[in-house]
């Protein structure tokens, strides 16, 4: 008897183990393939459809979360600051204007807030939202660092026609975004590529470091945000 109760104490950790075993592998592809960083700009739609409500527009190298997969369409979220009052422009951090969304005005009831802080520089209060649209499928990149070889690139050969190459990390963020104002025009290049450029730019400057450019940790339980 006694081998026989050994082995029916041993079968739901064996069980346990081979379910483990089975669903780690997959959750970690999962992770890996929900994350992914926007290699161009993209158009926010309310459904899965091109003929559904356009609902705002996604900058190249904002970080969204894959939510569901149909032909040709993903559902993504976001996570974004947006300076109170000012509820369609969303950023990727408090205080620094690196532009994530921008939104229709309709669209910001639909924006769930996580946190908000006050800036102790300025005073002024910041908003931590998610949100939550429709893009096309395509266009994506696994991390920012597959973004910055052709930003690197183009900002090596075209902002050197005017003046001698600046530094990225000699400028803090809001300063790379004065600058590209009035210089990106002069490069010739599409405005989605000047934006690819600004970008990394703004994630290499001064005042940016790995911790700050990292995502954000998620907060539970969002409530619906005052605009």
């Amino acid at each position: 008897m006694a081998p026989h109760s050994s082995n029916l104490t041993s079968r739901p950790l064996i069980g346990m183990l081979i379910a483990l075993i089975l669903l780690l592998p997959a959750s970690l592809q999962a992770a890996d393939q929900d994350i992914l960083f926007a290699a161009t700009p993209f158009t926010f739609h309310t459904g899965p459809d091109k003929s559904s409500t356009k609902a705002g527009r996604l900058f190249t190298a904002a970080r969204i979360k894959v939510r569901e997969r149909r032909p040709g369409w993903l559902r993504i979220s976001l996570n974004a600051w947006h300076q109170q009052g000012a509820a369609r422009v969303l950023y990727a951090l408090p205080g620094k204007r690196i532009l994530v969304a921008i939104l229709k005005k309709s669209q910001t009831q639909h924006l769930k807030t996580l946190q908000q802080m006050t800036d102790a520089d300025t005073d002024l209060v910041w908003k931590q939202v998610s949100y939550e649209a429709w893009i096309e499928d395509g266009g994506f990149a696994p991390s920012r660092e597959d973004l910055w070889k052709p930003a690197w690139e183009l900002f090596s050969t075209r902002c050197t026609v005017c003046h001698q190459r600046r530094i990225p990390h000699h400028y803090k963020v809001n300063q790379w975004r004065s600058y590209l104002k009035i210089m990106g025009p002069r490069t010739g290049l599409p405005k989605d590529k000047q934006e690819l450029i600004l970008t990394f730019l703004q994630y290499h400057a001064s005042d940016m470091t790995p911790e700050s450019a990292s995502p954000p940790q998620p907060v539970p339980q969002p409530r619906e945000a005052g605009r």
